[in-house]
């Protein structure tokens, strides 16, 4: 089945706060809609990245939808891009936007090792062993946004 996609939500943690996902909705061929959850750091990511990258607009082909459901799309679908959108839509341009961004941040707890924060397409991940383990939002990366909102503050301040 082939799907176009229409919308895609901006990254966002889970209700539990254990993973972040993002949510694509699609216009599949028959003219009805779907809709699929990507988490960064799962297996099948790998398939949907292009998609992504290509942006509104694009047609792909290989989509699934799950088992009982008219309205969702298997994640684990291996779609591949058909047709690029002819006309690019611009993406938005933020801190935490499409480009990889990487920080560094002593540890708290041991000067010597540092952690590394990557914010790619607006998800945050860290190389620390909570990150990774727990796969939520470290102190890392609770930190960086916290100085993020208050250089935002001092900015907005300045202006006035």
């Amino acid at each position: 089945m082939t799907a176009k996609l229409k919308k895609m939500d901006p990254p966002k943690y889970s209700r539990n706060g254990k993973v972040c996902f993002q949510r694509l909705y699609f216009e599949l061929e028959d003219g009805s809609w779907a809709a699929t959850d990507l988490v960064p750091s799962y297996r099948n990511y790998k398939w949907w990245e292009p998609v992504i990258k290509s942006g509104l607009g694009t047609e792909i082909g290989g989509v699934f939808l799950k088992d009982g459901y008219r309205d969702k799309i298997n994640a684990d679908s291996q779609v591949y891009i058909v047709q690029e959108p002819l006309l690019k839509q611009p993406q938005p341009q933020n801190e935490f936007s499409f480009t990889p961004r990487t920080y560094s941040f002593p540890s708290f707890t041991n000067p010597k090792n540092s952690y590394e924060v990557t914010y790619h397409y607006g998800i945050p991940q860290c190389t620390c062993f909570d990150f990774k383990y727990r796969n939520r939002k470290c102190k890392h990366i609770k930190a960086l946004e916290q100085q993020k909102v208050e250089e935002a503050q001092q900015k907005q301040t300045a202006l006035f």
